[in-house]
Protein backbone atom coordinates (compact mmCIF):
# COMPACT_ATOMS: atom_id res chain seq x y z
CA UNK A 1 0.00 0.00 0.00
CA UNK A 2 1.65 3.02 -0.82
CA UNK A 3 0.16 6.96 0.32
CA UNK A 4 1.20 9.77 -2.34
CA UNK A 5 0.55 13.61 -1.50
CA UNK A 6 -0.38 16.16 -4.21
CA UNK A 7 -0.66 19.53 -3.86
CA UNK A 8 -3.26 21.22 -5.35
CA UNK A 9 -2.88 24.72 -5.58
CA UNK A 10 1.20 24.36 -5.19
CA UNK A 11 2.64 28.16 -6.31
CA UNK A 12 5.80 26.38 -7.00
CA UNK A 13 7.11 23.68 -9.61
CA UNK A 14 5.95 20.48 -7.60
CA UNK A 15 5.75 16.70 -9.19
CA UNK A 16 1.83 15.70 -9.93
CA UNK A 17 1.79 13.45 -6.70
CA UNK A 18 5.05 12.36 -4.31
CA UNK A 19 5.53 9.20 -2.29
CA UNK A 20 5.15 9.62 1.32
CA UNK A 21 5.01 6.52 2.98
CA UNK A 22 4.36 2.81 1.95
CA UNK A 23 3.87 -0.55 3.73
CA UNK A 24 3.63 -4.18 2.89
CA UNK A 25 1.05 -6.63 4.12
CA UNK A 26 1.02 -10.19 3.43
CA UNK A 27 -2.63 -11.38 3.40
CA UNK A 28 -4.04 -14.64 3.15
CA UNK A 29 -7.22 -15.07 0.95
CA UNK A 30 -10.25 -13.52 2.78
CA UNK A 31 -7.77 -11.32 5.30
CA UNK A 32 -7.80 -8.51 6.00
CA UNK A 33 -5.69 -5.57 8.43
CA UNK A 34 -5.60 -2.35 9.08
CA UNK A 35 -2.44 -0.70 8.08
CA UNK A 36 -1.25 3.47 9.18
CA UNK A 37 1.11 5.20 7.56
CA UNK A 38 1.81 8.34 9.11
CA UNK A 39 2.19 12.11 7.45
CA UNK A 40 4.58 14.28 9.10
CA UNK A 41 4.98 18.30 8.28
CA UNK A 42 7.89 17.15 5.99
CA UNK A 43 5.76 14.99 4.10
CA UNK A 44 4.08 18.65 2.66
CA UNK A 45 7.09 20.25 2.42
CA UNK A 46 8.55 21.74 -0.48
CA UNK A 47 12.51 22.84 -1.23
CA UNK A 48 12.63 26.45 -1.02
CA UNK A 49 15.29 27.88 -2.91
CA UNK A 50 15.25 31.29 -1.54
CA UNK A 51 14.77 30.52 1.85
CA UNK A 52 17.78 27.60 1.38
CA UNK A 53 15.19 25.34 3.72
CA UNK A 54 11.65 22.85 3.98
CA UNK A 55 8.65 24.71 3.67
CA UNK A 56 5.20 23.86 3.72
CA UNK A 57 2.34 25.89 1.83
CA UNK A 58 -0.54 26.26 3.15
CA UNK A 59 -3.43 25.18 0.78
CA UNK A 60 -5.08 22.25 -0.20
CA UNK A 61 -3.81 18.75 -0.83
CA UNK A 62 -4.54 15.46 -1.44
CA UNK A 63 -3.76 12.28 0.36
CA UNK A 64 -3.78 9.40 -2.31
CA UNK A 65 -3.78 5.89 -1.63
CA UNK A 66 -2.56 3.46 -4.38
CA UNK A 67 -1.13 -0.03 -5.20
CA UNK A 68 0.62 1.74 -7.44
CA UNK A 69 1.83 5.30 -8.75
CA UNK A 70 -1.41 4.38 -11.38
CA UNK A 71 -3.49 2.29 -9.50
CA UNK A 72 -5.58 4.67 -7.22
CA UNK A 73 -7.17 3.28 -4.82
CA UNK A 74 -9.24 5.93 -3.18
CA UNK A 75 -8.15 10.25 -2.84
CA UNK A 76 -9.37 12.59 0.04
CA UNK A 77 -8.69 16.28 0.61
CA UNK A 78 -6.86 17.76 3.45
CA UNK A 79 -6.41 21.67 4.62
CA UNK A 80 -2.62 22.84 5.78
CA UNK A 81 -2.24 25.45 7.74
CA UNK A 82 0.76 27.37 7.71
CA UNK A 83 2.56 30.40 7.86
CA UNK A 84 5.89 29.68 5.62
CA UNK A 85 6.03 32.00 2.99
CA UNK A 86 6.93 30.16 -0.19
CA UNK A 87 8.83 31.93 -3.14
CA UNK A 88 6.75 31.15 -5.90
CA UNK A 89 8.58 29.44 -8.87
CA UNK A 90 6.71 29.01 -11.75
CA UNK A 91 7.26 26.23 -14.30
CA UNK A 92 9.30 26.19 -17.23
CA UNK A 93 6.77 27.31 -20.86
CA UNK A 94 8.05 23.77 -22.34
CA UNK A 95 9.05 20.12 -21.64
CA UNK A 96 12.52 21.67 -22.07
CA UNK A 97 13.47 24.58 -19.87
CA UNK A 98 15.37 28.07 -21.22
CA UNK A 99 18.56 28.47 -19.20
CA UNK A 100 16.98 31.62 -18.07
CA UNK A 101 14.04 29.13 -16.64
CA UNK A 102 16.36 26.91 -15.45
CA UNK A 103 18.35 29.44 -13.13
CA UNK A 104 15.15 30.60 -11.61
CA UNK A 105 14.42 26.65 -10.74
CA UNK A 106 18.08 26.36 -9.12
CA UNK A 107 18.16 29.72 -7.36
CA UNK A 108 21.23 30.89 -9.21
CA UNK A 109 23.54 30.84 -11.99
CA UNK A 110 23.34 27.28 -14.40
CA UNK A 111 26.85 26.10 -13.72
CA UNK A 112 29.13 25.75 -17.22
CA UNK A 113 29.24 22.39 -18.40
CA UNK A 114 32.93 20.90 -17.58
CA UNK A 115 34.83 20.49 -20.30
CA UNK A 116 35.81 16.88 -21.77
CA UNK A 117 39.43 17.43 -21.48
CA UNK A 118 41.55 16.51 -19.45
CA UNK A 119 39.91 13.53 -19.00
CA UNK A 120 39.66 11.62 -15.12
CA UNK A 121 37.97 9.09 -13.57
CA UNK A 122 34.31 11.03 -13.74
CA UNK A 123 34.67 11.07 -17.31
CA UNK A 124 32.64 8.52 -19.25
CA UNK A 125 33.98 5.32 -21.36
CA UNK A 126 32.71 7.24 -24.49
CA UNK A 127 34.06 10.72 -24.18
CA UNK A 128 37.50 8.12 -23.82
CA UNK A 129 36.03 6.43 -26.90
CA UNK A 130 37.84 9.83 -29.02
CA UNK A 131 41.27 8.54 -28.34
CA UNK A 132 43.34 5.14 -29.51
CA UNK A 133 43.44 3.35 -25.89
CA UNK A 134 39.86 4.80 -25.32
CA UNK A 135 38.43 2.90 -28.16
CA UNK A 136 40.92 0.04 -27.77
CA UNK A 137 39.32 -0.18 -23.38
CA UNK A 138 35.96 0.31 -24.82
CA UNK A 139 35.83 -2.95 -26.74
CA UNK A 140 37.45 -5.06 -24.33
CA UNK A 141 35.29 -3.58 -21.26
CA UNK A 142 32.23 -4.05 -23.87
CA UNK A 143 32.88 -7.51 -25.12
CA UNK A 144 33.02 -8.79 -21.21
CA UNK A 145 30.05 -7.02 -20.29
CA UNK A 146 27.97 -9.28 -23.31
CA UNK A 147 29.40 -11.65 -22.22
CA UNK A 148 28.69 -11.46 -18.30
CA UNK A 149 25.24 -10.73 -19.81
CA UNK A 150 24.88 -13.58 -21.70
CA UNK A 151 23.78 -15.26 -18.52
CA UNK A 152 20.79 -13.31 -18.32
CA UNK A 153 20.30 -12.31 -22.01
CA UNK A 154 21.73 -15.49 -23.70
CA UNK A 155 20.28 -13.96 -26.95
CA UNK A 156 20.24 -11.16 -26.70
CA UNK A 157 18.62 -8.73 -29.21
CA UNK A 158 19.23 -5.49 -30.65
CA UNK A 159 17.45 -3.39 -28.06
CA UNK A 160 18.84 -5.60 -25.41
CA UNK A 161 22.36 -4.85 -26.95
CA UNK A 162 22.13 -1.08 -27.51
CA UNK A 163 21.05 -1.12 -23.30
CA UNK A 164 24.27 -3.16 -22.55
CA UNK A 165 26.54 -0.35 -24.95
CA UNK A 166 24.87 2.29 -23.17
CA UNK A 167 25.36 1.10 -19.38
CA UNK A 168 28.94 0.53 -20.19
CA UNK A 169 29.76 3.91 -21.81
CA UNK A 170 27.44 6.52 -21.10
CA UNK A 171 28.43 5.60 -17.30
CA UNK A 172 31.91 7.16 -15.41
CA UNK A 173 35.22 5.35 -15.34
CA UNK A 174 35.37 5.21 -11.92
CA UNK A 175 32.05 2.96 -12.02
CA UNK A 176 33.58 0.40 -14.10
CA UNK A 177 36.17 0.04 -11.60
CA UNK A 178 33.30 -0.60 -8.92
CA UNK A 179 31.43 -2.87 -10.81
CA UNK A 180 34.77 -4.62 -12.72
CA UNK A 181 35.12 -7.33 -9.34
CA UNK A 182 38.64 -6.37 -9.65
CA UNK A 183 39.37 -6.93 -13.01
CA UNK A 184 39.55 -3.39 -14.18
CA UNK A 185 41.33 -1.88 -10.97
CA UNK A 186 41.81 1.79 -10.32
CA UNK A 187 45.28 1.56 -10.76
CA UNK A 188 45.12 0.80 -14.30
CA UNK A 189 41.68 3.15 -14.95
CA UNK A 190 43.70 5.69 -13.96
CA UNK A 191 47.02 4.70 -16.92
CA UNK A 192 44.15 4.59 -19.11
CA UNK A 193 42.94 8.08 -18.22
CA UNK A 194 46.57 9.29 -18.62
CA UNK A 195 47.20 7.85 -21.60
CA UNK A 196 44.29 9.32 -22.99
CA UNK A 197 45.87 12.54 -21.88
CA UNK A 198 48.54 12.31 -23.58
CA UNK A 199 50.86 10.74 -20.90
CA UNK A 200 52.93 7.53 -22.80
CA UNK A 201 54.34 6.66 -19.84
CA UNK A 202 51.34 4.55 -18.48
CA UNK A 203 51.59 2.78 -22.27
CA UNK A 204 52.99 -0.19 -21.37
CA UNK A 205 51.09 -0.85 -18.46
CA UNK A 206 47.46 -0.66 -20.64
CA UNK A 207 48.98 -2.57 -23.39
CA UNK A 208 50.57 -5.77 -21.23
CA UNK A 209 46.70 -5.61 -20.30
CA UNK A 210 45.37 -5.34 -23.31
CA UNK A 211 47.59 -8.35 -24.67
CA UNK A 212 46.28 -10.35 -21.52
CA UNK A 213 43.01 -9.71 -22.40
CA UNK A 214 43.06 -10.70 -25.84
Amino acid sequence: MQVYVRDVESSVVRPDKELKGFAKVHLEPGEAQTVSIALDRRAFAVWDVAAQDWLVEAGTYEIVVARSSVEVVATTAHEVASDDRVTPVPGPASFVATDAEFARLLGGPVPEVPPVRPFHRNSTLEELQATWVGRRIGDAVLRQALREAAHEFPDPDPATRRMIRSAVTEGPIRGLVLMSGGRFPFPLADAVVAVANGDRRALGEVLAELVRRR
